[in-house]
């Protein structure tokens, strides 16, 4: 620059700085440092300064004026031609992007520690041939401030300003010459001290203000300085506080206003920017944060901790101008509530959840922690006091609860503290509240929402109800009933759900006040319309309270620049009148946040808005009497569509359903996953209590109860907080159990089971299940057994349904009858009915494995693994309903595959529709698949009789202790036997291939030495408990356990080979069955028995007295009253003699003979009645008369029992 003869920096050309270095050395003292030559440059550098000129160039960036041309010549001096000629308006703009201007302000900037030690004389000036003074320099350098301050806030790309910043380190310097300025002794008696400081206050101020503030993606590096440069204001606010010559503390108050609208820029960027400035405000400014903590209380402490604060002249105001120390008093307490304030300011980020919900988890905020350890310092206690009584002042109470409030959740020492009884916290917090609900206003809106979150804050922290709120827990109650706003009812019902959890025995409520405020508050908007809720929490930014002072950011884009004393009036005044100052918008939207019912605050311990509500409903359930009101006056509120309309917001169900591929956003804020497992404990308790609701939403089109549902039974994660997730999962599943809550029959279940299917339900719960069961993160929750085993039962309920669609109780099932060995079983007899869907079955049968169709069949079947495991565990559980569910389930698939091989056996010839076929086909394989891996043990062992026991729940389904379970137990033993027999004919069909099983299927079957081992595994266990299945089970008082344990019995004579000879044994049993039980298909089922073990004990050569077998099936096959009965003692007595030539002389002698021809003759008048007979009824008709019904008119007929019966009357009469 020097060198330069046209810089404009300088005046007219002067001599070199040394005409010979003797004279140089001849100059140096030693009262001085001596300077460098690079210092002595500058030195002579800024002595040349042409003040005029640059007084000038100020004035022109601080006029809106157009350059006259005069000021064209001056600019022509500073500037490059090219800039000027682009010069229309805008001076400053020119300043920022012209080189040669930059170059010379850096050059004159050069570095703030010279200019400081010029100011304190400490540079010996004796070698400068024009030495400058410390007056030329102040006035030097009051200049640059002023030029720095008008260019740097004017409104421009922010790439333009953070390109000056890098040329001429302007950040760098402001910062640095405060700092050196501050550190200097010898400066502080000069007059001008103050007035330096408080210029270099509002330079860096305007720096805050600066375009790099407002730009909402700025540089990264200008990011860096701005933070960089906020952190080292910090650390000078107490030498800028405490100065003893700031009389009218002019200089401490523009250095709050200073630090505040700093803050209130940088809340602004995101929020991990944010997270970093407190990290080094930690590190580098616990000083001044102490400072700022003890500032409001000077004047009411003798002696301040902080040795410097005894300099501090606020407390001067405190008597001189009262109103300007509440003033500043605001400024102070809004810096603490900003730096305090959650890290995390967007409404929709908050979804973090701790890993147990029932315990407080502290917010993540080093400051608010630090603030909070400090004031548990007893040496802080006065000042701490001065916080809490700052709550009772109007002005204050807003902020200084909110600071209190922050520091509480990141301090549970400070709670404990808090809540003690000698502090008079909760007692302001609760005469607050008294106070404003008298007389409820929009502008205490916040401030009764504040107080209210932090009480419930007081008792999360401390898992307790504190003393001085215990004494006012009824006063409390009834603020919430005269709650007008709904988030004052809902921060009213969060404190009360936490007052009832740790008061449990007494109701803190009543049910008419909690159903009309749920009522209310879940109608409306808040919970009602999402987007309203968004586009208030976006342009109102009411998350956490920020107070507003905006500072003016440039004159030329206005219609006059504010000179630097402008600025200090600009800046002391907006923060004071804070919502006074803000903008039209921002004020509409505040008053329709409140008008709305928004909480104006992040709520503690990541709770949302509507918890407490549905956490104070769910702490009802305690009072039976009290919450069967409660529900029953939800249920006239009509709170049912209003409940799954605000699940449907929280979980942003149009997200799911929209066409369009978009993330769905949830809205934890007003309601998080711990207010949501009570809300779906609520509405599964409403929907008990009205199973109509549930059928009339599913209904609906489009409905937002299977929307929700369908989504929140797939919501659990390991990855993110799998014990709430997974709970709420269990929960929404157990609303698909409705339906089936009234075992009545229902219209309804059809299209409710055909609405599952769509949806995918089965598959949906069947995972859920097994999360529940078996992943290692449910066992290391320890989640609720109970709610787990609901789960799993629910699962296959709703199978059992799809595949039965039995619209009858439980207690009566199918009754079927298989002709052991014949290879034809004989009809089905059904006691209910058996209408079901194809699509329902399909859909349950998709439970147990997939398939893949050909055109022709089915190539490949894989059995679902999770559905094994979940049936196997099901089947071992000692939960009754569990094994009730399961056994239902099997049962009924069992039966659709015996039913369907029954039809095939029996007409073999007839033509099946192509989807029964492949239907059927289907069935067979699936079924093959789970029965041989339910009786075979792991592949890993070796297939031994002694691993047969390994199978553990073949001894629960002989458990009698529940009659129910007990049928159905019996059941599956029958079908499974069943089952095996048909594999085993169809395995050893398998070469021929039939129009269900072509040839190119054979490689599909199961390998017939794995059904036959099924086989083994099954007839081992049942003859081992043979004894046990005799005893408890055939002489069981439910006739269809009876029935179904002589089938299987009947089954195991047949397919145990050898026979057990324990199993002869039981042959009295059987026949006294056949005498004496008084139902018919029981009955009937021992004859099929007596003859399955007559012919067995033949082929094994075992010793049977057959004798008494063969009188017992004359007796019944005679004298029974039941014709079906008849026809089965007779069809077994005929094919036992068939089979034995020997036995059928020794038994049909002349008596026995006789006998049956008396009753042939019996069966033949039923049959053929005589003429006479005919004439006799035909005359009795004609005169009016009914006529007897014969039983040939009824339970005979052609191919009815009766006909049989005479069939085999003849057949053995006639032999």
């Amino acid at each position: 620059l020097v060198s330069d003869p046209h810089s404009p920096l300088v005046g007219p050309n002067k001599p070199p700085l040394f005409s010979s270095p003797e004279k140089a050395a001849k100059q140096i003292k030693r009262g001085g440092i001596v300077p460098s030559e690079v210092m002595l440059d500058w030195l002579s550098t800024i002595s040349r300064v042409d003040m005029a000129a640059w007084e000038r160039l100020t004035l022109l960036t601080e006029s809106s004026s157009p350059p006259s041309e005069a000021d064209q010549a001056l600019l022509c001096q500073f500037l490059t031609a090219e800039s000027v000629d682009q010069v229309t308006g805008l001076v400053g703009l020119a300043f920022l992007v012209d080189c040669k201007l930059s170059t010379s302000l850096a050059g004159w900037l050069a570095n703030a520690q010279w200019w400081a030690m010029l100011l304190a004389h400490e540079v010996s000036l004796e070698c400068c041939l024009d030495p400058v003074s410390s007056a030329l320099a102040t006035q030097q350098l009051s200049l640059l401030l002023r030029l720095l301050t008008n260019i740097i806030t004017l409104k421009c790309d922010v790439t333009i300003l953070s390109n000056f910043y890098e040329r001429t380190s302007t950040p760098d310097f402001l910062i640095n010459l405060l700092r050196e300025v501050l550190a200097r002794d010898a400066i502080k008696t000069e007059p001008w001290y103050l007035k330096m400081l408080l210029e270099i206050v509002v330079a860096i101020n305007a720096y805050f203000a600066s375009e790099v503030a407002h730009s909402e993606a700025p540089p990264q590096k200008a990011i860096s300085s701005y933070m960089a440069m906020g952190v080292q204001f910090l650390q000078t606010v107490p030498g800028l506080l405490c100065q003893s010559h700031d009389a009218g503390f002019t200089l401490g108050e523009q250095t709050l206003l200073c630090l505040n609208y700093f803050l209130e820029r940088l809340r602004k960027w995101p929020s991990k920017i944010f997270s970093q400035f407190l990290s080094s405000v930690i590190a580098d400014c616990a000083g001044s944060v102490d400072v700022l903590l003890q500032t409001p209380s000077l004047g009411q402490v003798s002696k301040p901790l902080y040795p410097q604060l005894a300099n501090c002249t606020f407390p001067n105001l405190l008597t001189s101008e009262p109103e300007r120390a509440a003033d500043i008093n605001q400024h102070i307490l809004n810096i603490i509530a900003l730096l305090t304030s959650p890290v995390q300011t967007d409404p929709y980020c908050l979804a973090s959840f701790s890993k147990d919900c029932d315990l407080p988890r502290n917010r993540e905020h080093p400051l608010a922690s630090y603030i909070g350890s400090r004031f548990c310092d007893i040496q802080m206690k006065p000042y701490l006091q001065t916080f809490v009584c700052d709550i009772r002042e109007t002005r204050f109470c807003i902020v200084a609860a909110k600071i209190l409030y922050e520091c509480v959740q990141a301090s549970p020492s400070l709670a404990v503290l808090l809540a003690s009884d000698d502090s008079a916290y909760i007692h302001n917090l609760v005469d607050i509240l008294e106070f404003l609900f008298q007389e409820p206003q929009a502008e205490h809106a916040h401030l009764i929402e504040l107080a209210v979150v932090s009480l419930s804050c007081i008792v999360m922290m401390l898992q307790s109800i504190p003393n001085a709120m215990s004494l006012r827990i009824k006063k409390l109650s009834a603020l919430f009933v005269r709650s007008q706003l709904p988030s004052h009812a809902a921060a009213m019902g969060l404190l009360l759900s936490l007052i009832a959890r740790y008061q449990p025995l007494i109701p803190v409520v009543e049910a008419p006040d909690l159903a009309r405020v749920l009522c209310l508050v879940l109608s409306s908007p808040l919970a009602q319309n999402r987007e309203a809720r968004k586009r208030l929490l976006t342009e109102g930014s009411v998350v956490h309270t920020r107070p507003r002072s905006e500072t003016p950011r440039g004159g030329q884009q206005m219609s006059s620049r504010p000179v630097s004393g402008q600025i200090l009036l600009s800046l002391s005044t907006s923060t004071s009148l804070e919502h006074n100052n803000n903008n039209s918008a921002s004020a509409s939207s505040n008053d329709a946040t409140i008008l709305f019912g928004l909480p104006m605050t992040v709520w503690p311990c990541e709770t949302g808005w509507l918890d407490g509500l549905f956490i104070l409903v769910n702490s009802c359930s305690v009072h039976q009497q009290l919450f069967a009101s409660l529900l029953q006056m939800l249920l006239e509120g009509q709170i049912w569509s209003r409940l799954w309309r605000t699940i449907s917001q929280v979980l942003d169900i149009q997200s799911h359903s929209s066409s369009e591929e978009k993330e769905p956003f949830f809205d934890w804020c007003m309601l998080s996953p711990k207010g949501l497992l009570p809300a779906l404990e609520l509405a599964l308790q409403l929907a008990y209590k009205k199973p109509s609701l549930f059928s009339q939403s599913l209904r609906e089109e489009p409905s937002e109860l299977l929307a929700c549902l369908g989504y929140l039974v797939s919501m659990y994660s390991p990855q993110i907080n799998f014990v709430q997730f997974a709970a709420i999962s269990a929960s929404a599943a157990m609303l698909f159990s409705v339906p089936f809550v009234e075992s009545s029959a229902s219209n309804d279940l059809l299209p409710i089971l055909s609405t599952y299917a769509k949806i995918e339900v089965l598959e949906s719960l069947r995972d859920l299940a097994c999360s529940l069961i078996f992943s290692t993160e449910a066992k290391a929750a320890g989640l609720s057994d109970e709610r787990t085993s609901l789960v799993a039962r629910l699962v296959f309920d709703i199978g059992a349904h799809c595949a039965s669609n039995l619209t009858a109780p439980s207690d009566q099932p199918f009754l079927i009858n298989l002709n052991w060995g014949s290879g034809v079983p004989c009809t089905v007899e059904r006691r209910l009915r058996n209408t079901y869907q194809e699509a329902l079955l399909r859909h349950a049968l998709q439970l147990l494995g997939v398939h893949e169709f050909t055109q022709t069949s089915i190539s490949k079947v894989t059995l679902n693994q999770d559905t094994v495991r979940l049936i196997q565990f099901c089947l071992s559980s000692t939960d009754p309903s569990l094994r009730l569910s399961i056994c239902a389930f099997l049962t009924h698939i069992l039966l659709r595959f015996v039913d369907s091989s029954n039809r095939r056996l029996s007409s073999p010839a007839s033509k099946s529709v192509p989807s029964n076929l492949q239907l059927s086909a289907l069935l067979r394989l699936l079924c093959t698949e789970l029965v041989c891996q339910l009786l075979q043990p792991s592949p890993d062992e070796t297939q031994t009789t002694d691993k047969v026991g390994k199978l553990a729940f073949l001894p629960l389904l002989l458990d009698t202790s529940d009659t129910v379970v007990s049928i159905f137990s019996s059941a599956l033993l029958f079908l499974l036997l069943g089952s095996l027999d048909i594999l085993v004919h169809t395995n050893a069909q398998a070469g021929s291939p039939t129009p269900e099983s072509p040839k190119s299927s054979k490689s599909t079957e199961k390998p017939p030495d794995a059904v036959l081992f099924a086989v083994h595994s099954l007839t081992s266990f049942l003859s081992e408990n043979l004894d046990h299945v005799v005893q408890a089970l055939v002489h069981h008082s439910n006739p269809a356990i009876r029935y179904y344990t002589v089938s299987t019995l009947t089954g195991l004579a047949y397919l145990l080979t050898p026979i057990n000879t324990d199993l002869l044994c039981t042959t009295p049993v059987l026949m006294s069955v056949l005498s004496n039980d008084s139902v018919p298909y029981v009955r009937r089922a021992a004859a099929g028995f007596l003859q399955s073990v007559i012919l067995r004990a033949k082929e094994n050569h075992c010793q049977l007295n057959s004798q008494n077998v063969l009188s017992n099936l004359l007796e019944a096959g005679c004298s029974d009253p039941s014709p079906e009965v008849q026809e089965a003692a007779l069809a077994a007595l005929r094919n036992i003699l068939d089979n034995d030539k020997r036995l059928k002389k020794e038994f049909l002698t002349d008596k026995v003979i006789q006998r049956l021809t008396s009753q042939r003759n019996q069966v033949y008048q039923l049959v053929h009645p005589q003429t006479l007979l005919r004439r006799f009824l035909g005359n009795s008709a004609r005169a009016g008369r009914t006529p007897p019904v014969s039983p040939s008119a009824t339970a005979a007929g052609p191919g009815s029992a009766y006909n049989t019966v005479l069939q085999h009357l003849y057949a053995l009469c006639g032999s």
